[in-house]
């Protein structure tokens, strides 16, 4: 007869459920921030280029945080480390409900954002943990889908709320959401995962394919960070409602996470390695900011749903790539990726306020773009390579057995005279 830690152990589902509300509690600050732009602008009197600044200061801390300590997640236990991120995280979105200093908005923003860079690769190492190698794919991808599921949340969040509070009660039920979900977690899971995860075995060789998915995460994370912070006002600018930015922002969200499943679920079927998925992605996205930056609202529309389902639908498929080659120390590894596209969401937001300020709202978007098109060439080059060695050896063989057969009535005349 099954114990209950056996019964717990054989439910990966419950498990997968659980850990996405974490993230989603842990993302949902900035995916607020974002929505409630107009309202924070008002409460402290700054610009919308300080909304930017903040949604930088989210990811940049969230960056050096996965640098400096995801080693240690491994080490440390993932139920550890996640618990504390929750707490830490949970106790600075309450206190983000009675901010009135702008400096105050910014720390309390990059404190949640050190967190969430620990409470995802952890949380992405619990799946590797639960899950057989059939499923893992799957299960990481649909976890991903915390991060638009977040963005989801924020985009209902601003008409409902808006006349019941608006930013400090979002900010308050993020913080409830948090905090309960990271309870369920101790009361059900904490004991089968608190285990260090890694073997202890060297990666200097994986690290270094690691760290170039990394940089290519890093430059087309640009895009998302870009979307968090600015996508609200484009629609705006462009003529939209509040209500109508609402809607293209939440379904724009849910074609982000269609996109994560559909990715994860047909990798999984196929066994899929293939890096070109992720590389097509990130150069769709990174052309739709064109739409963005120079169409009118139909266009826009259309540039944001595919920015947000493509440009930043890679996320899920690229974690779980890196996951299946690296099981033996999956929370570090993925602390490298976080690290790489944490940094990258910071400075997308941070390019574009600059760059609005000398060129415009147009010119940013276009900027954007570009490095995310850089990002899939990056993402795609290795396999490209390979696949263009392979090509250039078969033709190689091809020559070389084309001569020798041409040479040999040669031969066999000259032997026999």
């Amino acid at each position: 007869m099954a114990t209950a830690a056996q019964r717990r152990r054989s439910s990966p589902w419950v498990m997968l459920g659980v850990v996405i509300l974490i993230d989603v509690g842990a993302m949902t600050p900035v995916g607020l921030l974002g929505m409630f732009a107009g309202q924070v602008r008002r409460d402290l009197d700054v610009s919308a280029g300080f909304i930017g600044m903040a949604v930088g200061a989210f990811f940049l801390a969230g960056s050096l945080t996965a640098a400096s300590a995801g080693s240690l997640i491994d080490r440390l236990g993932l139920a550890r480390v996640i618990l504390t991120a929750a707490a830490v995280s949970t106790l600075s979105q309450l206190t983000l409900t009675q901010v009135s200093a702008p400096a105050l908005l910014i720390v309390l923003i990059a404190v949640t954002g050190g967190c969430f860079a620990m409470t995802l690769p952890a949380t992405n190492a619990v799946l590797g943990t639960a899950f057989s190698e059939t499923r893992r794919t799957i299960a990481v991808c649909i976890k991903q889908s915390a991060v638009p599921l977040s963005l989801v949340l924020g985009a209902l969040a601003e008409p409902a709320l808006t006349q019941a509070g608006g930013w400090t009660t979002a900010q308050f039920g993020s913080a409830t959401l948090l905090l309960t979900s990271a309870v369920m977690f101790r009361c059900r899971y904490a004991r089968i995962v608190t285990r260090p995860s890694g073997s202890g075995q060297s990666r200097h060789g994986v690290q270094r394919g690691v760290l170039r998915v990394a940089c290519a995460m890093m430059l087309a994370s640009c895009l998302a960070g870009s979307l968090t912070a600015y996508s609200s006002l484009s629609l705006k600018s462009a003529g939209a409602s509040i209500a109508m930015t609402a809607t293209v922002v939440t379904c724009a969200n849910l074609a982000g996470i269609g996109t994560r499943l559909m990715s994860g679920f047909v990798a999984q079927r196929f066994r899929s390695e293939s890096w070109i998925p992720v590389a097509s992605m990130m150069i769709l996205g990174g052309l739709s900011t064109l739409l963005i930056a120079y169409g009118p609202l139909p266009a826009v529309t259309v540039g944001t749903f595919i920015a947000y389902g493509l440009g930043w639908g890679w996320t899920g498929l690229t974690y779980s790539l890196v996951l299946e080659a690296n099981l033996d120390d999956p929370a570090a590894t993925g602390a490298v990726l976080q690290a790489g596209g944490m940094l990258g969401s910071a400075s997308g937001p941070v390019v574009m306020a600059v760059v609005m300020r000398h060129g415009g709202l147009d010119t940013a978007w276009s900027l954007i773009g570009a490095v995310s098109v850089i990002a899939g060439l990056i993402a795609a080059w290795p396999e490209l390579n390979a696949r263009s060695d392979r090509s250039s050896g078969a033709a190689k063989f091809r020559h070389r057995s084309h001569r020798r057969s041409s040479s040999r009535p040669a031969e066999t005349t000259s032997g026999s005279s």
